[in-house]
């Protein structure tokens, strides 16, 4: 099988095709056949526009095979968020009273049959609510509190009476004529702490840059917890909080990394996928399935771009997300990561205002000194620089005869 030129029309590729019959007879099929409608399935999403192909086109030439498609082995990498760390620094207090706490968590949502209608009120149970809601939001939430409760057990008891036939069946069932009502159940005040619960300090990027929180991730007040004998003083925990946001930082930066690598290598895998796919359509002479403007030098060119796009995806060259995530997504992903380095700038820069002149001159506040001093003379030198290019015309050379010659 011998290699001839092919002489290209105009907007073709100059490359050589194959004088194999079983690919000649690809052109000669389409030069006999009209002019055709085409819709690519989307399965080809990394080759050119005419290496697009549909399996599901109608009329196939009767020299058709029957062909299998190969599987793309490797999966499609999927972001998994960095989990947030946290450091244990004491534990609630002993005396602390959990009616008190002002902690909070999500919201829990419960969906099923509603309760069944209760009788009207007696005068002395309307008066008691009268009394109940004039008497504050806290009453009113321990009795929806109670109320609920009371709901739980008698939705415990339900399956017990049933099994016994003392529940009669209710008018909402599915064998009734009404539907069976639903109601929302809300937790509006969660349950706080209790007492010697172990409390850890979690960073987050939003001010004041952290949360004491339970196991239960609850959020509780410092004033709610007695601190580890380490860092009873509020710079010790700001210290801790560096340390925290710098590891989430690095752990964050390094999943995006990862993360790019694995796109790359699933790029990589789909590029030759569709190349087999491609050539699987061809050797089956499944000519139905290609592009109008597939021809005979396509193949060729499909291959050599899709190495050069995989010498390019490796060098950096093509969008990291493509085809793996939304762009929008990974631009947020990417900022997150500056985010959380600019939050560790900014707790440095706090700690390093409540250490007074003397305190700066120790030998553990030397290195975080100079880390503040040097951010300030970055952003000293950005601020400089930015006034400088809007004051300033930009320097134009001007240069004539007599210059160059005394030059």
């Amino acid at each position: 099988m011998g290699l001839a030129p092919v002489t290209s029309p105009p907007g073709r590729h100059g490359l050589h095709e194959s004088t194999s019959p079983r690919l000649m007879s690809i052109r000669d099929a389409q030069a006999e056949k009209p002019h055709r409608q085409f819709s690519s399935d989307g399965s080809i999403q990394l080759l050119p526009e005419f290496c697009q192909i549909n399996i599901y086109a109608p009329d196939p030439t009767p020299e058709a095979e029957h062909m299998e498609f190969p599987p793309l082995e490797m999966p499609r990498p999927n972001w998994e968020p960095v989990p947030v760390p946290s450091q244990l620094v004491g534990k609630v207090k002993t005396d602390f009273v959990p009616s008190r706490s002002h902690g909070s968590r999500q919201v829990d949502e419960k969906l099923g049959p509603g309760p069944e209608p209760q009788p009207e009120p007696e005068p002395d149970s309307a008066a008691q609510s009268s009394s109940l809601s004039s008497s504050g939001p806290s009453s009113l939430a321990s009795a929806i509190s109670t109320a609920s409760c009371a709901q739980q057990q008698q939705a415990s008891h339900e399956p017990h009476q049933q099994q016994h036939g003392d529940q009669p069946q209710p008018e909402g069932s599915p064998t009734g004529s009404n539907p069976i009502p639903t109601f929302v159940e809300l937790a509006i005040d969660p349950p706080g702490p209790c007492p010697g619960q172990d409390v850890h300090i979690r960073p987050k990027v939003t001010f004041p840059f952290y949360d004491l929180v339970t196991d239960d991730e609850v959020i509780v007040s410092s004033v709610d917890v007695e601190f580890l004998d380490t860092v009873t003083d509020q710079i010790d925990r700001l210290r801790i909080l560096i340390e925290l946001l710098e590891n989430w930082g690095a752990a964050h930066a390094l999943r995006l990394s990862t993360f790019r690598i694995q796109a790359q290598l699933w790029r990589r895998d789909r590029r030759l996928w569709e190349l087999q796919m491609l050539r699987e359509v061809v050797s089956t002479r499944n000519l139905h399935m290609l592009h109008p403007g597939f021809t005979v030098q396509s193949l060729v060119a499909a291959s050599r771009f899709a190495e050069q796009q995989t010498r390019n995806d490796r060098r950096g060259a093509v969008e990291p997300w493509l085809l793996v995530m939304d762009e929008m997504e990974w631009k947020g992903l990417q900022a997150y990561t500056l985010r959380i380095r600019n939050t560790a700038d900014t707790v440095k820069k706090g700690i390093y205002d409540l250490l007074s002149e003397d305190d700066k001159l120790l030998a553990n506040n030397r290195r975080l000194v100079r880390e503040v001093r040097l951010l300030e003379m970055k952003k000293w030198r950005a601020s400089f620089s930015r006034a400088l290019s809007l004051s300033i015309p930009p320097f134009t050379p001007h240069t004539n005869k007599s210059d160059i010659e005394l030059g």
